[in-house]
């Protein structure tokens, strides 16, 4: 499966998430929102992490932040 057919099957309000990622398969997409419901606590403290960026390591993890909430590590 390719990026574009892996994202064919969501529509763009399903990609507006915090979450999202181009090649998301229908099966992550479900278990990311179900992450995301049960941590939603966590965006509004701005630590939010989607199960996907954790699993990357840290670097992934500290891009992420630097690029969702614009902030950079001291």
């Amino acid at each position: 499966m390719t990026v574009g057919e892996s994202s064919g099957w969501a529509s763009a309000t399903l990609k507006e998430v915090p979450f999202w990622r181009d090649d998301m398969s229908p099966e992550e997409y479900d278990r990311e929102r179900e992450y995301y419901a049960e941590n939603f606590h966590l965006l509004r403290a701005g630590t939010y992490l989607p199960l996907w960026v954790q699993e990357q390591g840290e670097e992934v993890i500290q891009a992420w932040r630097e690029l969702r909430y614009k902030t950079t590590s001291q």
